[in-house]
């Protein structure tokens, strides 16, 4: 995790910085960890639900170094208009202020990051 000489409340940037830490961890773990049991299904489907798990535990607040995260949609301002002339259910508007969401970009930084690490 990130830390400075001295102690602060951590930026936005900071957060996605050691959020993007644990997803990349959780990702080594679950590709280099031998599976040593048989649950029925694939070798690829049990890496790929363990490490869903790890983070979906990491947003719900059980991963050590993380705290739980708010997860809620957020739909485009024209969802619901849409939605409703089609006749089909929308999602909520959010309705509370969050000032330090890191959600956005996320995958992009993964990705990025990743090809970045592994080509120099």
């Amino acid at each position: 995790m990130t830390t400075t000489a001295e102690p602060h409340e951590l930026t936005s940037e900071e957060i996605q910085n050691n959020f993007l830490e644990y997803v990349r961890s959780t990702i080594k773990y679950w590709a280099d960890t031998p599976l040593t049991r048989d649950i029925g299904v694939s070798e690829t489907e049990q890496r790929i639900a363990g490490a869903a798990f790890s983070i979906l535990c990491a947003i719900d607040g059980c991963a050590a170094d993380l705290p739980g995260f708010v997860l809620a949609p957020r739909p485009h301002q024209d969802d619901k208009a849409y939605n409703q002339e089609n006749g089909d259910n929308w999602y909520p508007r959010l309705k509370a202020d969050i000032t330090s969401d890191i959600s956005g970009n996320l995958h992009e930084r993964l990705q990025y990051e990743k090809w970045r690490h592994s080509h120099g």
